[in-house]
Parts: structure tokens; sequence; C-alpha cells
């Protein structure tokens, strides 16, 4: 599978989340500081803001990361290298899934799951989460 899409993407949402780390590091470091503090109510809203913009930006990369995964995953060679990666895959699946998602990744990254059952997971990721291309380009990719 050509995995170029995937890697752009994930590249420019990881230079994405640096350029917004870097630009608020400051204004991060005196929002904490703030919090503490008495500062007017319009400051700690911007405060406020800027921290919920590196978390959306953070975010974002680590789901882009999660899909670039998933596109370098080979289902027709199941080797080591091929469970390390799903079970990677599944881990980070669990870590990017919202709140509300009861939906239970990590006992699916266990040794003695079958890879039906994996992929059928990862598959729900991509529905659950994935944007037009990815779905076009990776759940047929997943498919066992």
């Amino acid at each position: 599978m050509n995995t170029k899409y995937f890697e752009t993407s994930f590249n420019k949402a990881k230079q994405h989340f640096e350029n917004i780390d870097n630009a608020t590091k400051d204004a991060r470091s005196r929002a904490m500081f703030a919090f503490g503090g008495h500062m007017s109510k319009g400051y700690l809203n911007r405060s406020k803001r800027t921290v919920e913009k590196v978390g959306r930006a953070a975010s974002r990369s680590c789901l882009r990361e999660t899909f670039y995964l998933i596109a370098q995953l080979d289902i027709n060679q199941m080797d080591d290298r091929f469970w390390e990666l799903l079970n990677k895959i599944l881990i980070k699946c669990n870590l990017n899934k919202y709140l509300h998602d009861d939906f239970d990744f990590i006992h699916k990254s266990f040794p003695h799951v079958a890879v039906g059952t994996k992929l059928a997971a990862v598959r729900y990721f991509i529905e659950t989460y994935g944007n037009k291309l990815d779905k076009k380009y990776l759940i047929p990719h997943v498919t066992y």
C-alpha cells in the first residue's frame, strides 16, 4: 500500500504541533502560574484557549500517527513485526479514543486474541475516527 498520503499528513500534523508548542510555550507557562494568582478574566480565557489549542494539535498529531502505523501494516506477511505493530496500533487506538467511547482496545492487544478480532477493532477505530480518505484506503487494507 502506498503510505505517502499518511506519512505526509502525519508529518504535517507533527510539524503543526511543534510550531504551536514553540509559539505558545511562554504563554502556557504564564497561564500555569496565573491560574493560581489573581488575573483578569480575559487573560485567563486567552490562557485557557492557548492550552486547549496545544492539546488539540497534540491529539491530531497522535491520531495521524496511528493512521500512519495502520497504513504500514502488512496483513499478507504475519511475522513478528506484524504482531508487534498490530499490538502497538491497538494500544495507540486506546490512547486516541474519546472518553465516552467504551470500546476496549487494550484487551484486543493481548496475545490470545485472534487476528480477525484485532483487525475488527482496528477497523472500528478507522470507521469511528477516520476521515473520508482514511476510510477509503485503510478499511480495505485491514480487511482479513
